[in-house]
Parts: C-alpha cells; structure tokens; sequence
C-alpha cells in the first residue's frame, strides 16, 4: 500500500511539473539550439566585417604601390623635364609624357586619401608646363619681351614641379609601410575569426549532440531496457522521477505494464478455474460456430488434443442425425443465453447426453459464444434407477422404450451412413461393400457369375443448369424411382454420386440376362418425366462389366464397367456397352498419347503430308492438301485419328494448328522459290473448331503469311461443319476478315452434318468438299450419287467450287466429271507426298502415270 501511495504523490507531483514545464525537452532544445545559432551568426557577421577591412586594407597597399610606381616614372625623367627647351619637339614630348603620368597619379589616388592633395598639385604643374610648352615662338625670330618672360615662367613651372616629386615619393613610401603593417593586423584578426567560428560549429553540434543524447536516447534506450526485462520476466521497473515528455511516456508504460500483468493475473486465475470445474466449457465463434478454445475437461470429455479441438465445427461436437433448428437456437441464445438438451459426440464415435447454457458475448471484438456443457448420464441413470426403485413396472416398461428408441435411433443411424439422402437408395460405401463381398465369394465359387451395370444421365448438367438444382435433384429421385423397377430379387441399385447409378447383379444365369436388364434399363426412360410441372425428356448411357472366378478386384470391376459407360457416351448416348479388353487397352493408350502429346511440338515430332489436288477436267496439279502426322518416338508414324481428338480435347490443338500453318506456309514458299516458272499452287490448311474461336486467329494466319513471304490468294483455309455449329455470326465475321487478307475458305466434309446447309448462305465459302463417304458409293449407290449431284448443283447455283475428296477408281473419276465436278484429290491421284519429295512431283507430273481407262 506505501508503495502505490508513494506512486499516487509522485504522479501528482509530476502532473504539476508537467503543467508548469510542458513540452520541457523540446523547449531545452529549442533554446539551446536557438542561443548556438545566435552566436554563430555574430560570430559569422563579425567575421564578415573583420574580412571586410582585411580586403579594403590589402586594397590600400596594392594602390600605394601602383601609385610609387608611377612616382618613380616621373622622378626617372626629372631631369630632362629640367633641360626641356621650348623649340625642341623632345622637349615637348618628354612634357606629355610627364603630364600623363602625373595624371595617373591623380587618377590612382582616391579622394579621400590625404596625398590626393599632392598628387593634385603635381597633376595641375604637369598640366601648366605643356600647356606652355605647346605655345613656342618660331625658333628663327629673335625672342622678344613676351618670350623671356614665358621663358621665365615655364622654368619656374618646371622647377616646382620637380620640386614636388621627390616630397612625394618618400611621403608615399612611408605610408606603404604603416599600410603594410595595418593590412597583415587585419588578415591575423580575420584569420583568428574564422578559427573561433570553426570552433564554436564544432562546439554547437557537441552541444546538441550532448543535450540530445542526454535527454532522449539514453532515456529511449532505458525504456527499451525495461520492455525486454518485463517481456522476458514481467519484472516491473521503477518509472522515471523527472516531469518531462519521456517522464511521462515511462509513467505510462508503467501503468500499461502494471495493468498487463493484473490482467495476466487474473487470466490465471480464470484459466485455474476454468480448467478445475467439471463442467465442460467451450467458446464458439458466432459467425461461423466453430470452436475456438476449450477447457481441459471438454477436452478429456470429447478426447481431442486442444490444437484438435480448435480445428472442429460445432456440428462435429453433435450425435449424426440430431435434428435441430439452428437458426432458432441461436436467436434464443443471442436473446439472452438458452439452456437445452442434446446429444453429444466423442472422438471415437461414442454418445452421451449433454445439458447445454449458452449465452453470446464480446470477446476480443467478436461474437463468442461461450457454451457451459453438463454431462447428464448420471442424471438420467439416477433418475432411471429412482424410476425403478419407486415403480418397478413402470420403469421396466420405460426401459423397454427406451432400448427401442435406441435400436430405431441405431437403425437410423446405421441406414443414413449406407445410404443416400436425396433419394433413399444404398450409396457408394454400401454398394462397394456389396460388390467386395460378391468377389469374395467368387473366389470360393469360381462357377458364379456376376455384373455390374454403371448409368450415367445423358445432359443431365444442362438440365440442372436450364431448370435449376431443385428441380435436378427431384429428377434425380423420379429416375431412382424408375430404376427399382428394373431390380430383379437379390439385386442392389445404388447412388454412385451426382447424376450416376450402380446396379449390382450378383448372379446370372447367362449374357442374355444382362443384356435384357440393361434393355429394361433403358427403356425406363423412354417415357417423359414430369417434374414440378416440367416436362423432362432424357435418356441414359450404360456400361456392364461380368464378373465371374473371383479373379480380378472390386476395384477393377468398377473401372471396367466406368470404362465401358464412356464408350457409350462417346457413341452418342442412348445405348449400353460392355467392357472388353480393348476398352482398357485404348483408355491406356489415350492416357499415354495425352501425355506424349503435350511434349510432342517441344521435341518437333509432327510432320507435314501434302496430297495433291488435281482439276478434273485436264488432270493438271492446282495445289497440296497439307496433313499431319505424329512421328512418335515408339508408336512410330500415327495418323490424325490416333491423336487430333485428345489434342481437341486437352486444348493443345491451338498450338499443333498454328505450327501447322506457319510449315504450310513456309513450305510452299520454298515451292515457289525452287519452282518459279510452274503453275501457281496453292496449299490448303484444315482449321480446328478450337482455333477459330481465338480471338487472335486472324492475326495468327496473317503472320503465318507474313513471316514465309507467301501471297495470301496461294492459302486456303479448311473449316469443318462443327466448327460453325451455334456460332455462325462470330465465325462469319473471321472468315470475312480472313478473305479479305485474300485467302480462300472451304468447307470441309460437306453433307455428313446437320446445320450447314441453313447457315451456308450467310457464310463466305468458296469451295465444298464432298466428303469422300459419298465419292466411295457413286457407282453402287444411288442415293450417295444424287446427293453429290445435288451438291455440285447448290454449289453452281452460289457460285461456289466444289473439291471432291477420296477419289480412288477410275469410275468415280469419271461420274464425277459428268456431274461436273472440278477439283479432286485422292488415291487414285496419289498419296500424300513429304514435302522434299512434293518438288519432285511437281517437275515430272509425267512420271505418276494417269490411268488410261479414264
């Protein structure tokens, strides 16, 4: 108690000091460094004036001495001023001569130095001599009265004129010397000022070095002293005595650490508390109810580490199942604190009964949720067991309820973790389960046979997305609904997960079994759903893998039948597929093709293949059709089927196709290069849906040209049917760019598909392939030869050429020039050449035999 009374006077006293003295460190400061600046500044003015006086006494000396210079000219030619004769032109020169230097003494004295005087009358005698002297008589005229005279006074003028030189000379050399001496008294006194300048510069910044380190940093670092003595110890230090800023500053800090180590004082105590009571006490945060902290018999009670537990969500605490309505509870809590009973989890799964105290508070600055949890086993087995003491029959009919009520609970319990929410059927784990244990007794009972039947909902997705999740989801439990029909006795129908089911038939008799089931599978949707009040159409793709001997896994049966269900997928839906061997083959072979293909441009393995494309008429070369190929490292040469629709689907054609433009182009640059005098070619490049949907693809193709120096009327680019599918505007807009560079388009595989023929019109095409399907049957087909008819017709009727592809007889040459057809390319022409080999086909055209029979 001394030692706070002690503080609370020392505080007051400082208080009062404070307010008489405020801001004191600054004030020393400023004052100090305010009387430093002052002297300096005399210092610096008297220096300035002593400085001022040395240069205006050297100034004097420098001027005496030009001025005994000029003295010394004149007092050199004294005595011929003394011999001067009037008639002699010497003379009279020897006069000017004395008169300018006499004025240059004039000149070189200031006004208001005493030999101004002097220097004046020299001057004026100097003047009068010429004067006179510039009046002579004529030399051969006796001199007359006015002569002698002027004779006499130009003497006399010469005489005094001498005679006030020599005067002069030695006043002037006895005032160089007292100059002199005055000048280096007043260099010493300059020098000895800018010394004592020097000096008090010096002696300010040790000054305000001195002052400031003094007054501040010694006191900054004690400050800092005493933080890392309480950060490390909590030990207090004493605060500082003195009444100024940083005074008050360790005044604070010493309450501040006062009041920390109270509240850390406190927070122990609560934390003993908190952790000797057996209730269990958990904080919770409101926004998102998970735990933050709990006591230490929480932790014991529920069995997790406190790192564990502050990592859990509130539902994780709750028995599975527990319905409860949150959003109410917490309203009641937040009203003012609830207290309910519930069912709590442990770590190992085991459940107890809790009674819950919750109340919200502020913590921190947030919501907490501050729960009080109570352990009622005992409760309830006390109260259990007074039941009984009291009345035996009653109680022994309440246990009977409530071992029912635990076997429904565990019923439901057991049933929500083998089964699906959303539409009550087993789920994965049971179906897994399931099948594990038909393997198993396939090993023991080679002879059995089972099948697993995987189903995916066709364009289930753009269902979900088109009518809403509510709507999915009802769907999903109409088609669950369905499916169970189709289940023999003995089989399980389970939810895989999302839009996928599972059959599991664990015996059959035969193939025609599943083949039958898998066709009353499908026919379940073959009718309309009708969910809420949306009319829903959709069908199912299904793969069956049979299982027989036990000698493969669950887990392979369930890969084989997924294996299978793609391919049904991939045949457009609508339709089952069972697994086969070369199914998982393929799937390898497309997971390691996808893999290749990624380094494939890396390592430069695709090459180029052109096929010459011929006019029909005079079976003369009009260009190459550029194809691609794959010279894979261990598979060797692979055509476009074995890897362009992974390139599609992974993305990685965009690249393949830009590189496939830029070797076309360069190519037939060299053609024209090597070629100069033959025919113009032209080479046609095929164009992924993927490319023509970069924003960037005009560009692309124009820097393709660019770059290899090739005239953009010697590129065609060749687009197929599904490339322009649901975006028609968007690709007619490029392709109206790309012909305005001056390259031509074609469309590709025409005829085999369903939306080209409406849009054709609003397309700018050039060219129509016939797809070589329909070139193949124009003999023996009538149909195919009226369709390519038919073509040729449209494309005349729009002014469009047409290109048949896949001409490999004589006979399909030959239909195909009556129905005046005028471009083709295939075998029967020739193979697709390597570009070195395409300039030798080029000159000797003569050397590929065309058949006669044409």
């Amino acid at each position: 108690m001394s030692f706070e009374r002690s503080n609370a006077d020392q505080e007051k006293v400082g208080d009062l000091w404070g307010t008489m003295f405020e801001n004191s460190i600054r004030k020393r400061l400023l004052v100090d460094g305010a009387v430093s600046i002052a002297a300096f500044f005399i210092l610096i003015g008297v220096g300035f004036w002593s400085l001022s006086n040395a240069e205006e006494s050297t100034s004097l000396v420098l001027q005496t001495d030009r001025v005994l210079v000029q003295t010394g000219s004149l007092i050199a030619i004294a005595p011929s001023i003394v011999g001067a004769n009037h008639a002699n032109e010497i003379s009279h020169a020897i006069l000017r001569d004395a008169a300018n230097k006499a004025a240059a003494i004039e000149l070189s004295v200031d006004q208001d130095l005493p030999e101004k005087v002097e220097a004046k009358r020299i001057a004026s005698a100097a003047r009068r001599a010429t004067h006179l002297f510039d009046r002579p008589l004529p030399p051969d005229r006796a001199p007359s009265k006015r002569v002698v005279a002027l004779d006499a006074q130009r003497a006399v003028i010469l005489a005094r004129l001498v005679s006030f030189i020599e005067p002069f000379a030695t006043n002037e050399k006895r005032l160089r010397a007292a100059r002199e001496e005055s000048n280096v008294s007043a260099w010493r006194r300059t020098n000895a000022l800018i010394l004592a300048i020097f000096v008090s510069i010096a002696f300010i910044i040790v000054r305000l070095h001195f002052l400031f380190g003094r007054l501040v940093v010694t006191r900054l670092k004690m400050l800092g002293t005493k933080a890392r003595s309480f950060e490390t110890s909590r030990v207090i230090a004493e605060p500082d005595l003195g009444f100024d800023e940083i005074a008050r500053l360790d005044r604070s800090f010493y309450d501040m650490m006062r009041d920390i180590a109270e509240r850390e004082s406190e927070l122990r105590r609560l934390n003993i508390l908190q952790d000797r009571t057996r209730d269990f006490i958990l904080f919770i945060d409101r926004s998102d109810l998970r735990v933050i902290d709990a006591n230490a018999s929480a932790r014991v009670a529920y069995g997790y580490e406190r790192d564990e537990m502050c990592r859990l969500h509130l539902h994780d605490l709750r028995a599975p199942r527990t319905v409860v309505d949150m959003s109410k509870r917490l309203a009641d809590i937040d009203r003012g604190g609830a207290t309910f009973e519930t069912i709590h989890q442990r770590k190992d799964g085991t459940q107890f009964p809790v009674e819950v105290s919750a109340f919200t508070t502020e913590l921190g600055g947030r919501s907490i949720v501050m729960s009080i949890i109570r352990d009622i086993s005992d409760r309830e087995r006390a109260a259990v067991a007074i039941m009984r003491a009291e009345e035996s029959d009653t109680a022994r009919q309440n246990l009977e309820i409530e071992a029912a009520e635990r076997k429904m609970i565990e019923r439901h319990l057991a049933f929500a973790a083998t089964h699906d929410d959303l539409t009550q059927l087993p789920n994965r784990a049971y179906f897994t389960n399931r099948l594990q244990q038909m393997v198993a007794r396939q090993k023991q009972h080679p002879n059995e046979r089972g099948a697993v039947f995987f189903l995916d909902v066709d364009r289930f997705k753009v269902i979900n997305d088109s009518l809403g999740h509510a709507v999915g989801d009802r769907l999903l439990v109409e088609i669950a609904n369905r499916l169970r029909t189709c289940l023999r006795a003995g089989d399980t129908l389970a939810r895989f997960g999302g839009d996928e089911f599972t059959f599991l038939l664990e015996r059959i008799d035969s193939e025609s079994a599943v083949v039958a089931f898998a066709e009353r599978v499908l026919a379940s949707f073959s009718s309309i759903f009708v969910v809420e009040g949306c009319k829903v159409l959709t069908s199912a793709s299904l793969g069956i893998d049979i299982s027989e001997g036990g000698s493969t896994t669950a887990e392979n049966i369930m890969r084989n039948a997924d294996l299978a269900m793609y391919d049904s997928k991939a045949r457009g839906g609508r339709c089952y597929r069972t697994f086969t061997p070369a199914l998982l083959e393929r799937a390898i072979v497309l997971q390691e093709t996808e893999s290749d293909i990624r380094d494939a441009l890396a390592r430069d393995e695709f090459r180029l293949f052109y096929q010459p494309i011929f006019t029909l008429d005079d079976r003369k070369l009009s260009g190459f059709e550029a194809l691609i190929r794959w010279q894979h490292p261990y598979r060797g040469l692979l055509t476009p089927d074995k890897f362009i629709d992974i390139a599609e689907a992974t993305g990685t054609i965009v690249p393949i196709g830009e590189w496939v433009l830029a070797q076309a182009c360069r190519q037939l640059e060299t053609w024209r290069a090597d070629l100069s005098k033959a025919t113009p070619l032209t080479v046609s490049v095929n164009v992924s849906p993927h490319q023509l949907s970069m924003p960037d693809f005009v560009d692309t193709v124009k820097s393709a040209l660019d770059r290899a120096n090739v005239p953009a009327d010697r590129l065609n680019i060749e687009i197929t049917e599904s490339a322009i599918i649901g975006v028609v505007d968007d690709v007619s807009q490029k392709l109206d760019e790309v012909r305005s560079l001056g390259a031509k388009i074609h469309l590709d595989d025409f005829g085999t598909g369903y939306s080209s023929l409406s849009h054709l019109h609003r397309l700018p095409i050039d060219v129509l392939k016939i797809d070589r399907s329909f070139v193949s049957d124009t003999r023996t087909g009538l149909a195919s030869k009226e369709i390519v008819k038919t073509i040729i017709a449209l494309a005349q009727q729009l002014s469009i050429d047409v290109t048949a592809e896949g001409i490999e007889t004589a006979e399909q040459l030959r239909e195909l020039i009556a129905l005046r057809c005028a471009h083709g390319q295939g075998y029967f022409f020739a193979k697709p050449l390597a570009g070195p080999l395409c300039a030798d086909f080029i000159r000797d055209q003569s050397r590929f035999e065309m058949k006669s029979a044409v």
